[in-house]
């Protein structure tokens, strides 16, 4: 359920702040970090010190989504695991920087940018995402770690609309996601959802956002990558990039680049291609001297996208990236009105986060 918000490319819009609404049968809506799971309930720590069961017979939806969950046999599933020590996707092997013949670019004299300007042009792609992601928190109570894996996939249509003024939209749609939820306490669920669309507008074609998130500009740019100015074969260009991230209710900011590189011309069908290859790296957390505790954030990718130069736009790409947050900090004190507080509270908050991400999008001609 956490990582839903991984999902697809609207995922990307939501990592940043790892927080979920959930909305019970009776009508009461929770926001906040599911900080544990099992088949029979979550947690979800709302900021005010204790963290609040819902159990899963009360919930209706889960970020606009309704749940469905079904028991299933482990074995139903990959049996891939995270490495947690890894600082780079367990899918980078599968991006193919080779899979198309070169082409002379002597005559090309390209424009890496989209072309909006002609009102109703929509180009559509399919859109694949899996995941693995792992959350390890300890309990507010015993102190105890409370370890969940999660193995997830989804699949849908993505249309990037082109409104005739330089600016489109970004349309997410038909997105069915399953996610195998394993708290390594009973057997496994399976949790099905079908997503409600998503609408991203005024994309620019540069590939960049006008809706003022830095995170939603950075994980656009990542989907669809375009150099800043005008490159050479061989040549490479950084694109600026800042993450979000909440460190105990403070706001930082993990910053890092894109670094995307022409690596060839070649030929997709009768369409001339420019192939990008990309390495993304945002790791560099400033933590402020006046914050207590140890923090890690970054993400940390691989990518290749082939840009019909003639048509302007994208034909296809395929991206392996890692986001990974950790969190040891000093609890909040904690006072419950009429109870004690046991004296073998936890003196600090620990908590970590790992999520390894394969994408493929692909224009459907």
């Amino acid at each position: 359920m956490k990582k839903i918000i991984v999902f697809a490319f609207i995922s990307f819009i939501a990592i940043a702040s790892f927080a979920e609404t959930i909305q019970l049968k009776s009508g009461k809506i929770i926001e906040g970090k599911i900080v544990e799971e099992t088949d029979k309930y979550i947690k979800v720590d709302s900021g005010v010190g204790v963290a609040i069961t819902c159990y899963i017979d009360e919930i209706e939806k889960i970020n606009g989504s309704e749940i469905k969950t079904t028991d299933i046999n482990a074995k139903d599933f990959s049996q891939t695991t995270i490495n947690t020590s890894m600082k780079k996707s367990q899918f980078t092997e599968k991006i193919n920087k080779n899979k198309y013949k070169e082409i002379s670019p002597s005559s090309l004299s390209p424009i890496f940018r989209w072309n909006f300007s002609k009102d109703g042009l929509t180009h559509t792609y399919d859109y694949k995402q899996k995941v693995y992601s792992k959350t390890n928190a300890n309990s507010h109570f015993s102190g105890r770690s409370n370890y969940t894996e999660q193995k997830m996939s989804a699949k849908g249509i993505l249309l990037i609309k082109s409104q005739g003024d330089n600016t489109a939209k970004l349309v997410l749609k038909k997105m069915q996601t399953k996610m195998e939820l394993d708290t390594g306490q009973n057997k496994p669920k399976v949790i099905e959802q079908i997503m409600p669309p998503v609408v991203i507008t005024g994309v620019k074609e540069d590939g960049s956002g006008s809706f003022g998130n830095s995170s939603q500009d950075t994980l656009l740019k990542m989907l669809f990558p375009l150099p800043p100015k005008s490159l050479k074969v061989g040549e490479s260009a950084d694109v600026p990039a800042k993450m979000p991230f909440n460190a105990m209710g403070s706001l930082l900011q993990a910053e890092g680049y894109s670094r995307i590189t022409l690596a060839r011309y070649v030929k997709i069908g009768k369409r001339i291609c420019a192939q990008f290859d990309v390495d993304i790296n945002i790791s560099n957390l400033k933590v402020p001297s006046d914050l207590e505790g140890e923090y890690e954030c970054f993400t940390k990718g691989t990518s290749v996208f082939y840009f019909d130069v003639e048509k302007r736009c994208f034909v296809s790409g395929t991206m392996a990236f890692m986001m990974q947050f950790s969190i040891d900090a000093p609890m909040p004190r904690i006072k419950i009105s009429g109870e004690n507080v046991p004296d073998n509270m936890p003196k600090r908050t620990k908590m970590s986060m790992i999520n390894d991400n394969f994408v493929q999008v692909e224009l459907k001609e």
